[in-house]
């Protein structure tokens, strides 16, 4: 083995993926049909194969970061494997079991699998490797876990929070977005609530004269945004707890639906007022923003809904702070060099969805003909703001590229307006009961399937 990798070393990562695959289709086949221990000898086979290239790096060409050249494809790998194990382990329950449980053999397992998960985890901090991918890995094993059994061992989560109390806040509120179990939002909303001030005072630091005062207004509306959503939580709370037909508890019925309908507008107010904050200066929009700014909304929707009053002020809250952001994400989608924008696209797309959901599902008499202008805004500024741009972007550089006979400028560029034409035409994008049909905008195929000058 150790031969064979010295000799292949460029086709590592490929080889340990399909390898990864492969043996999660092991454990989810080969343990729960026949139930004999094949799958052992292959999985101590391959940690043996792969701590020897940990403590072999040079050997294999690895001489700037042995941990950092291999950290991110375990991780992957981790993950495939006790993605097995679950699915493994899932086979004999019913569909539609109330009381799903843990296999003794798939706790065990799992458990053993998180630890060595965490260790990796520490070594990357250590070596400053990147080292979010591991957490949202974590976090999306334990939201898949959560998914099948309902539920999350007790000894997993506290393997998992051991990891997220290591990790930044900006980091684990990250990984809370790509994540939205009900369960990790609970566990966690502790780094939520800190995150606004952590990520806004990094963005005073990187911009000390340009975006000082800014910051300082956002901060304010971010804390007084806060402020609302307790409130409300509270107001919601409160009426939850309701159970008695009496009169007087009739007239706190009453008094409990105005006042959680006053807490709604009032967090409608603050959202609006942070987004007119965060608009005035577009370059100071980044991700993180706009990811706590999902979650924030993700969580009311999730909290409002008993009461229709507050959910319907909600609603028109929410369709109007989705409308606001459309322009804005599209403009980072366009500005980034980052594929996860693209890949964003579609979970975009699915909040825009929920939102027109929302509406139609409402009391609201105007509720359909407000879904009908929300939705053609949202295709108006797709086709118009992100597809022309994409479409004269690449003209514009296939034109220098071929009547000045050099090189494209930024090929890299380039490069990803291709990805993105391929993505988009490979999982197209759904909305409002249709796809977006992409290969149906002639010039940008045309384009696309030109090869720049070298």
């Amino acid at each position: 083995m150790d031969h064979e990798w010295r000799m292949t070393d460029l086709h590592l990562y490929p080889m340990i993926d399909v390898l990864g695959r492969l043996l999660a289709m092991l454990v989810c086949v080969d343990e729960a049909v026949s139930g004999n221990s094949c799958i052992r000898k292959h999985w101590s086979f391959y940690l043996r194969s792969v701590h020897l290239v940990h403590r072999n790096s040079v050997k294999f060409g690895m001489f700037d970061s042995p941990i950092e050249a291999l950290v991110n494809v375990l991780m992957k790998v981790d993950l495939q494997i006790m993605s097995g194990y679950v699915l493994q382990n899932s086979f004999p329950i019913s569909f539609g079991s109330d009381n799903p449980t843990f296999g003794e053999n798939m706790l065990k397992e799992f458990v053993h699998a998180v630890k060595w998960s965490k260790k990796r985890f520490e070594l990357s901090v250590a070596c400053d490797a990147p080292y979010h991918e591991h957490l949202v890995a974590l976090c999306s094993l334990a939201c898949f876990l959560h998914s099948v059994f309902n539920a999350v061992d007790q000894k997993c989560l506290r393997v998992l929070m051991e990891c997220c109390r290591k990790a930044p806040v900006v980091v684990l509120c990250n990984c809370v977005a790509f994540c939205p179990a009900k369960f990790l939002l609970r566990k966690i909303s502790v780094g939520i609530r800190s995150f606004d001030i952590a990520a806004f005072d990094s963005s005073i630091s990187q911009h000390p004269s340009l975006f000082q005062q800014r910051c300082g207004d956002v901060k304010r509306a971010f804390e007084r945004l806060r402020l609302a959503v307790l409130r409300l939580q509270l107001e919601v709370g409160g009426f939850r707890r309701w159970q008695d037909n009496s009169v007087a508890e009739l007239q706190r019925r009453n008094d409990l639906f105005l006042n959680g309908l006053s807490a709604a507008a009032f967090v409608g107010e603050h959202v609006r007022t942070l987004l007119a904050l965060i608009s005035e200066d577009a370059q100071f929009i980044d991700k993180r923003v706009l990811l706590l700014l999902f979650r924030i909304v993700d969580q009311l929707k999730a909290r409002t809904v008993p009461v229709h009053f507050v959910r319907e002020a909600c609603d028109c809250s929410f369709v109007a702070f989705y409308r606001s952001l459309v322009p804005l994400y599209f403009g980072l989608c366009l500005k980034s060099t980052e594929v996860s924008y693209v890949l964003d696209l579609q979970s975009f797309f699915a909040a825009l969805n929920d939102s027109c959901k929302m509406l139609r599902d409402g009391i609201c008499h105007e509720a359909d003909a407000a879904a009908t202008v929300f939705e053609h805004d949202v295709w108006h500024e797709f086709e118009q703001v992100l597809m022309r741009y994409l479409c004269q972007e690449v003209e514009n550089d296939l034109r220098l590229s071929l009547f000045s006979e050099s090189p494209v400028e930024n090929e890299q560029r380039f490069s990803n307006h291709k990805l993105y034409y391929s993505l988009i035409h490979h999982r197209p994008i759904y909305f409002s009961g249709k796809y977006l049909d992409i290969s149906g905008n002639y010039s940008l195929v045309n384009a696309l399937n030109q090869k720049p000058a070298r």
